[in-house]
């Protein structure tokens, strides 16, 4: 049979007697040809995948200096015209939410008070608010 001589899996013996030099096996040539089957169905497999399916490798970057142009701030894209509105809560130790007192108020940058959960429409660079 020639299964034996394709055992290559097979530890060649500490001593050598009746001048053999490995101790091939028919179950170490079955496992080989198991062995080269799978490698082959494995190769098949992702050669197939290589040349069946489309690559596709895209990078993108996008640089844009926000902070030394003045001019970005005139534009549209980069200082959008948002409706904001605020509201103050306060959270407990336990993680609750709690309104805080009317105590606290949102005023503007001329001073004048925003009322809570009314919408402000305005650019994100002329907005400026404080909390007293």
């Amino acid at each position: 049979m020639f299964l034996p001589k394709l055992d290559f899996l097979s530890s060649p013996p500490q001593m050598y007697f009746l001048r053999k030099r490995t101790n091939k096996t028919l179950f170490g040539g079955i496992l080989f040809i198991i062995y080269i089957f799978i490698m082959l169905n494995i190769f098949i497999v992702y050669t197939l995948d290589f040349f069946l399916n489309d690559r596709y490798n895209i990078r993108y970057s996008l640089y844009k200096n926000f902070t030394e142009n003045n001019e970005n701030n005139k534009m549209e894209e980069l200082n959008p015209h948002l409706n904001f509105s605020f509201d103050l809560k306060k959270v407990s130790k336990d993680l609750k939410q709690l309104n805080l007192s009317e105590q606290f108020m949102i005023l503007g940058p001329d001073w004048s008070i925003i009322e809570r959960n009314s919408i402000l429409s305005r650019n994100p660079d002329d907005l400026s608010i404080m909390i007293v």
